[in-house]
């Protein structure tokens, strides 16, 4: 899992590996705002497991998501459902998916 921050200062890039798909608690967002990449195999996940990570990465300051791999389509579109149930105001976020 990649996080890109490009207001970060000096250290515009985080590599966070993780050995399951749930968000990391200890992880710090510098300006409240990032861009995931999330690559791996999610064919054998559930849906609850991925929506529960879009919610997290939602309130933790997901402005765009990115996945790639087998199963990413999936994961995307259960992403875009998780925004599209999202009663947050004005937030926006944008999405891509490459298998």
């Amino acid at each position: 899992m990649l996080f890109c921050n490009p207001m970060a200062g000096e250290k515009p890039f985080s590599v966070v590996q993780v050995d399951s798909l749930r968000w990391p608690v200890d992880i710090q967002i510098p300006n409240g705002r990032f861009r995931p990449f999330v690559a791996g195999d999610v064919t054998g996940l559930s849906t609850k497991l991925m929506s529960e990570f879009a919610v997290a990465a939602l309130k933790s300051g997901m402005v765009y998501f990115c996945a790639w791999g087998p199963g990413c389509e999936r994961f995307h579109d259960i992403v875009d459902e998780v925004v599209v149930k999202d009663q947050i105001g004005d937030r926006r976020a944008y999405f891509c998916w490459e298998e």
